[in-house]
């Protein structure tokens, strides 16, 4: 449990995976938590002991795929295009989508190319593959616009949309460096 907020704390997060999102019970963090996500090295003051300076930070090489992966979850309800609204109603829910997203990932940097997102939807029912790929499009669209690269350009970057049955509703975004095929 945590002194301040009574929470438990969150869910230890494996080194070089950047996690952000709204806090759930899901374990999420946000990279403004834990000062040393995405680099790959330990923070130095978990490290030294009291009194001691920090330690040399390790030389810059190659980025370490296995290392390259950040993973946000994002507190959306993304709906089936079947559903009826009016276009005005579809484009104010979709800017809102966009907006969540890109505030989840703003403080994030991508990992090397090329890029594998997997788009996962969190929700107490599956909709058909089609409806879930057609309602992820905002959430696909601005983790293009923060990639900086054009969600059809398959030689750097491939979508994936996936489903999990959850209590609420959420989207959860998974960015790793992976091959990517043609």
């Amino acid at each position: 449990m945590t002194a301040s907020s009574g929470q438990p704390d969150p869910a230890p997060t494996p080194e070089g995976e950047q996690r952000n999102g709204p806090g759930s019970a899901r374990g999420v963090i946000s990279a403004s938590d834990c000062p040393e996500v995405g680099t790959g090295a330990p923070h130095a003051a978990s490290t030294s002991p009291a009194g001691a300076p920090p330690a040399p930070a390790p030389a810059p090489g190659p980025p370490d795929p296995s290392k390259g992966r950040v993973v946000v979850e994002v507190a959306i309800r993304v709906q089936s295009p079947n559903r009826r609204e009016h276009y005005l109603s579809r484009a104010r829910r979709v800017r809102g989508e966009r907006a969540a997203v890109r505030t989840a990932l703003e403080r994030l940097a991508p990992p090397p190319l090329p890029w594998r997102v997997t788009l996962v939807r969190l929700a107490p029912r599956r909709l058909d593959d089609d409806n879930a790929t057609a309602a992820m499009k905002g959430a696909r669209d601005e983790t293009a616009v923060w990639l900086r690269v054009d969600d059809g350009d398959e030689a750097r970057v491939r979508f994936v949309v996936e489903q999990e049955r959850a209590t609420g509703y959420a989207v959860r975004i998974v960015v790793e460096h992976a091959e990517v095929r043609p």
